[in-house]
């Protein structure tokens, strides 16, 4: 189980693309809102450029709600010298319907994501949120959870008593019981939920061997027990649209 919490876009000193549709500006790709997107001006020979003063380290990339075809090549490389035709670090991104992979841990002053796509029918590259930082994962593998669905849909009733409606979709929730803390590792995880509070929103990826990614918040604090010889805690995370 993996969180990606600290999004270095949001901290680093520069973010620049190569165009940018005015109504669809660079920042929307890591507001916290999904609904909101970024848009290039054309669909080929497009980048992404994060650049800082000091090192950036980062082991994930991903890419939601994008609109590139199977046919895009999607590179990512690094470097301390800002020369992006020679750089220190390149690797090659496969395309999927939501755009992950992690790296061994690097780390450079700048980084850049090329995006080309030039078979793309629309005239822009077009994305919802990009993350690109460090993977956090539960020290403890002693990890049990429950799921349920939350259904959107809003229903009535007839006169008749008959139920009707639109169907909405659902959202899921997960409860998270981590056993098996140390000290340490507990005063490490409240640190970062106090952080995050209920407040800042976060991707969750519940397997590694499952294509599957939520975009997640807190409804409440985490709450941790004191086991005896380690601490165990309890979270529960909401999906968000």
């Amino acid at each position: 189980m993996r969180l990606l919490l600290n999004n270095e876009l949001t901290t680093a000193e520069s973010v620049t693309v190569k165009s940018v549709n005015p109504s669809y500006p660079v920042v929307n790709l890591y507001d916290k809102t999904l609904s909101k997107l970024y848009r290039s001006l054309a669909n080929n020979e497009q980048y992404i450029t994060m650049i800082n003063s000091t090192a950036i380290t980062i082991d994930t990339i991903l890419l939601y709600g994008h609109n590139l075809t199977s046919l895009a090549t999607v590179t990512l490389k690094g470097t301390n010298t800002l020369d992006f035709v020679s750089p220190d670090y390149e690797t090659t991104i496969d395309v999927n319907t939501v755009i992950y992979k992690e790296i061994p841990q690097e780390s450079f002053k700048a980084w850049r994501l090329e995006i080309d796509d030039p078979t793309n029918e629309c005239d822009c590259i077009s994305i919802q949120e990009m993350f690109i930082g460090c993977f956090f994962q539960f020290p403890s593998f002693e990890i049990g959870y429950s799921i349920s669905k939350n259904s959107l849909s809003v229903t009535a009733t007839t006169r008749g008593g008959t139920k009707y409606g639109n169907k909405q979709g659902r959202l899921e929730s997960w409860s998270l019981n981590v056993s098996g803390l140390t000290g340490s590792e507990k005063i490490e995880l409240e640190d970062i939920f106090d952080n995050i509070d209920i407040v800042d929103s976060f991707w969750f990826l519940p397997f590694e061997e499952d294509d599957k990614y939520l975009y997640v918040t807190l409804p409440s604090i985490p709450t941790f027990q004191n086991d005896k010889t380690t601490y165990s805690m309890n979270i529960d995370l909401l999906e968000q649209k």
